[in-house]
């Protein structure tokens, strides 16, 4: 890694037998240059769209759709190369039917990316949620925001 890259870094970790599935991207030199800057928000954005979906009744792919339309609105949409959410449990990628309307107790990850290969660039922030009887709970509050993270690499 080099002064100027990002990282990438997925964890799924586990806890008493159940998963987790968190990814923050961290600026390689502690602070985002203004095109990572820029990248990083609009995936911020286009993930707190998504969550702002969350609640009983709602389908995965209208998770996805909130947080594409962000990406899309910004002219990102061919670098927004995977699905935004899958539920979770036992296993990191859990059993679940995508069709099946999300019920208060599921759990899931809101993962909005844009990938730029020509620029060596990609985002990704993952977190876990708990659907509630009315929306949702963040089960997985890592620091996200940019100031965060940038504080967070100065540690």
């Amino acid at each position: 890694m080099q002064t100027g890259d990002t990282v990438v870094v997925d964890v799924g970790a586990e806890y008493s037998g159940y998963s987790a599935d968190v990814t923050r991207t961290f600026p390689v030199s502690g602070k985002f240059s203004a095109r990572q800057r820029e990248i990083y928000q609009i995936v911020l954005d286009a993930q707190k769209a998504a969550v702002a979906k969350i609640k009983p009744g709602v389908r995965i792919r209208e998770i996805h759709q909130a947080a594409y339309d962000v990406i899309k609105s910004k002219g990102y949409e061919k670098y927004f190369i995977h699905g935004t959410s899958h539920p979770i449990g036992l296993e990191v990628h859990d059993v679940g039917d995508a069709n099946r309307p999300l019920e208060a107790g599921m759990v899931i990850t809101v993962e909005p990316g844009i990938y730029i290969p020509d620029e060596q660039l990609g985002v990704r922030i993952e977190d876990d949620y708990l659907v509630t009887s009315n929306g949702s709970r963040w089960l997985s509050s890592l620091p996200r925001e940019i100031a965060e993270v940038e504080a967070l690499m100065r540690r």
